[in-house]
């Protein structure tokens, strides 16, 4: 989250951060090389396509023909690709990062992180009648198709990143929260789904599900993953390749929802929901604070620099 800025400026790497020279991107600039955090939402894999490379084209230009290092907020092995290509290609990295810029920071830090360990007590002692909950809205998500003049950009990035006219294309969707939403009102388990709440009445709501269900929109996840589970409670992520710098697939239970079992798998990790929200907690606190992230952040720029 927005957290780790001042932490990185404390460390005295930097005298000051341009925002926004790129489209959701931190730029850092410097002698030798360049420093990129990006600070998109990245895709989802149910919109059957990798990610577009109009943030990295753009960088690329923008290095002027210099090393770069681009920290990647939601890296995906697979998705990533044609990223990891470009830079590459051009002198440049791309690593694995954190979730560092939330949609919901405001909310969060302003109140749910001051009040972490009331809302972790009220939770730990809270009857919890609902099995699965979740907060969303069952819109359909979208993203828009590539642009004509060039596939490897979107019709919208094309403008977005300073290419070229917009164009539209059209629009790729998928509707995995409607879908998965009326998985649950089927199921055996006691579901309970809410929107167009105020965030704290959310989360008090929240206090009373075995576990947070976290489904894909533009992204595989969300900030609910950290959201929910900063208060120690069980999160369900739908199974995915992204991940963190520091893997959470040991922490956070995740369910394909295509296997004709999946109602096995989320019962099974219902029958350990505290210990889930124990393990979660504790990768949170092990290895996602701002110190723990900083940290890695000026490991990963000595090493790239020490390789130049």
């Amino acid at each position: 989250m927005y957290w780790i800025l001042p932490f990185i400026e404390k460390s005295g790497i930097v005298k000051n951060f341009q925002w926004e020279n790129i489209r959701k991107t931190v730029c850092l600039y410097g002698e030798k090389f360049n420093v990129y955090m990006d600070g998109s939402d990245g895709i989802a894999d149910d919109y059957g396509r990798k990610e577009y490379a109009d943030r990295i084209l753009r960088i690329v230009e923008d290095a002027k023909g210099k090393p770069f290092l681009l920290f990647k907020q939601w890296y995906s092995p697979t998705l990533c690709e044609p990223i990891v290509e470009i830079a590459e290609q051009n002198g440049g990295k791309v690593v694995p990062f954190f979730m560092w810029a939330g949609a919901d920071h405001d909310h969060f830090a302003n109140w749910a992180w001051p009040n972490r360990n009331l809302l972790r007590y009220e939770s730990a002692k809270a009857d919890k009648p609902i099995d699965i909950g979740m907060c969303v809205r069952l819109d359909k998500y979208k993203i828009p198709k590539p642009s004509k003049f060039d596939k490897r950009i979107s019709w919208k990035g094309y403008e977005w990143f300073g290419f070229g006219q917009a164009i539209d294309t059209g629009y790729y969707e998928h509707d995995v929260r409607r879908q998965s939403h009326e998985m649950f009102q089927k199921s055996n388990f006691y579901y309970e789904h809410i929107q167009n709440v105020p965030f704290q009445d959310y989360i008090q709501k929240s206090l009373k599900w075995k576990a947070i269900m976290d489904l894909p929109g533009i992204a595989c996840v969300t900030h609910r993953m950290m959201e929910h589970g900063w208060l120690g409670q069980c999160v369900i992520l739908k199974k995915n390749d992204v991940d963190f710098a520091h893997s959470w697939k040991e922490y956070y239970p995740e369910v394909d929802y295509s296997l004709p079992d999946w109602q096995e798998q989320v019962g099974n990790i219902l029958d350990d929901h505290k210990l889930h929200g124990e393990r979660i907690l504790y990768y949170l606190e092990t290895f996602c604070t701002p110190e723990v992230i900083t940290r890695y952040f000026l490991e990963q720029i000595d090493m790239f620099e020490s390789k130049l």
